[in-house]
């Protein structure tokens, strides 16, 4: 999986109007951020190619008891082709458990320093 700012966006460069191309090739989508609010909550929408219609992601940050971070990650999207929203679910919700892993590893390579 690869990732690469396109446009920033407003505050540079995470901020709301930032496009990200995201993926492996050959299969690349743009990710545009439709709301952020710095380390709580980040939403974005996938605009074409995407195998789906009107999808829009949210992932929110937020303390923990335990003194760390929990995420919450929620998506929806329409199915461009009937019947085929199961599969899609599945290999969103594999891509989603992979950049939720890279994060962790980001934020505690962070927290050593």
């Amino acid at each position: 999986m690869q990732s690469s700012w396109v446009r920033e966006g407003d505050p540079a460069p995470w901020g709301i109007g930032a496009v990200r191309k995201v993926g492996a090739w050959p299969l690349f989508g743009l990710e545009e951020t439709v709301r952020y609010e710095q380390d709580r909550c980040f939403a974005y929408k996938l605009n074409e190619p995407a195998p789906v219609e009107n999808y829009v992601g949210e992932v929110k940050l937020s303390s923990n008891a335990a003194g760390g971070t929990d995420i919450r990650w929620s998506g929806s999207f329409v199915e461009k082709v009937p019947g085929t929203g199961p599969l899609v679910r599945a290999a969103y919700r594999g891509v989603v458990r992979f950049y939720a892993r890279q994060l962790v590893k980001v934020a505690e390579r962070e927290h050593v320093r």
